[in-house]
C-alpha cells in the first residue's frame, strides 16, 4: 500500500502528468486561438466583401447620374476620359472634361470623386468658376460663356470685344435669342450650332418677377444671366431631332432622381419636337462669327474661350 501510494506521488509521474496538462491546454488554447481568428477573419472578410459590394453600387449609381447629368448639363462640355484606382478601403475615379473648339480639344477641369466603404462620395473640381463684377467670369484663366434669358430684355454684350479679336483666333461664343425657337427653326437658322441651351423655365419666371421689383440699375445688370458651366441643353448632332430625343430621355432619368431642373423642363414638354430653344454655341474663327446672319435674332452675345491661331 505504502509502494503503491510512493509510486502515485512519484515526482518523475507528478511531472509527466503535469507535462500533458500542460500540452493540452497549450493545444486547446491554440484551437481557441485560431478558430476565433479565423472567425474573425471570417467575419472582416464578409463585411469586406458586402462593404466593397456597396462600395461598387455606390460608384454605379453615382457614376451613371453624373454621367447622364453632364451630357445635358454645361455649354459646349464634353466628358473625355475616366481612370479609376482602388484602395484598401476606398477608390477614386479621375474624370477629364473638355470643350471643343473648332475641332481643337481644350481642357476644361478636372474632376476627381472620392468613395469610401463607409461613407458618401465627394466630388471635388481642379479649377473654380471666379468672377469680379458678378457677369464675366473666368475658369483657368479662360472666359466662361454667359447666356441670358428672353426676358430679361438686351444688356451689354460681348460683340466689340469678338470684332477686334484676331481674325484667325478660334472662338467659342455663345447666343442668346430675343425669342426662344422651336427645334426645326433652330435647324434651319443654325445648323452649325454645337450646343443648344434649353432655358429652365421656373428659373427664368422666377428671374422675371424679381427684375419687376428692382429698380437698381446695377443690380439689375447683373441678373438675368446663366453662367455657361451650369445652362442645360444638349450637343448638337447632325440629326437635330434625334439629340432634342435624347435629351429628354435623359431628362426624364434625372427626373426620377428627383433632379429639379429636369422636372422643371419636362413640366413644359415631353415632346422633343416642342423644346423651346433659347440660345446656342458657335465656335469657328472671330472673323467668321463676327459676321454671323441672323444676328436680328440675337439679344445677347457672350465669348467664351480663345484660343490664339
Amino acid at each position: 500500500m505504502k509502494e503503491h501510494q510512493n509510486r502515485i506521488f512519484d515526482k518523475g509521474s507528478y511531472d509527466d502528468i503535469l507535462k500533458k496538462a500542460k500540452k493540452r491546454s497549450i493545444r486547446r488554447t491554440v484551437i481557441i486561438s485560431l478558430t476565433i481568428t479565423f472567425i474573425a477573419f471570417l467575419l472582416l472578410a464578409t463585411f469586406l466583401f458586402f462593404a466593397y459590394q456597396n462600395m461598387n453600387n455606390s460608384m454605379e449609381d453615382y457614376s451613371e447620374l453624373r454621367l447622364t447629368e453632364s451630357k445635358i448639363q454645361g455649354a459646349n462640355i464634353n466628358h473625355d476620359k475616366i481612370t479609376i484606382s482602388y484602395g484598401i478601403e476606398s477608390a477614386i475615379t479621375q474624370e477629364q472634361y473638355i470643350k471643343n473648339i473648332a475641332g481643337l480639344p481644350f481642357t476644361w477641369y478636372n474632376e476627381q470623386t472620392l468613395y469610401k466603404i463607409y461613407d458618401a462620395p465627394t466630388t471635388i473640381m481642379d479649377s473654380s468658376i471666379t468672377s469680379i463684377n458678378g457677369i464675366h467670369y473666368y475658369r483657368n484663366g479662360q472666359r466662361v460663356i454667359n447666356f441670358r434669358y428672353p426676358t430679361a430684355g438686351a444688356a451689354n454684350d460681348d460683340r466689340d470685344l469678338l470684332k477686334n479679336l484676331p481674325a484667325n483666333s478660334k472662338v467659342e461664343v455663345a447666343l442668346s435669342f430675343k425669342k426662344a425657337m422651336k427645334v426645326e427653326e433652330l435647324a434651319d437658322y443654325f445648323p452649325n450650332a454645337q450646343w443648344v441651351w434649353v432655358a429652365d423655365p421656373e428659373l427664368e419666371d422666377r428671374i422675371a418677377e424679381e427684375l419687376r421689383s428692382v429698380t437698381d440699375t446695377e443690380e439689375r445688370k447683373r441678373m438675368g444671366y446663366v453662367i455657361g458651366d451650369y445652362a442645360y441643353g444638349f450637343k448638337m448632332e447632325k440629326d437635330v431631332n434625334k439629340s432634342s430625343g435624347n435629351f429628354i430621355t435623359s431628362l426624364k432619368k434625372l427626373e426620377k432622381q428627383h433632379h429639379q431642373t429636369a422636372i422643371s423642363i419636362l413640366s413644359k414638354t415631353t415632346n422633343p419636337d416642342d423644346l423651346e430653344i433659347s440660345g446656342v454655341v458657335l465656335t469657328g474663327t472671330a472673323s467668321e462669327l463676327s459676321s454671323l446672319n441672323h444676328m436680328h435674332l440675337i439679344q445677347f452675345v457672350s465669348v467664351g474661350v480663345i484660343i490664339p491661331y
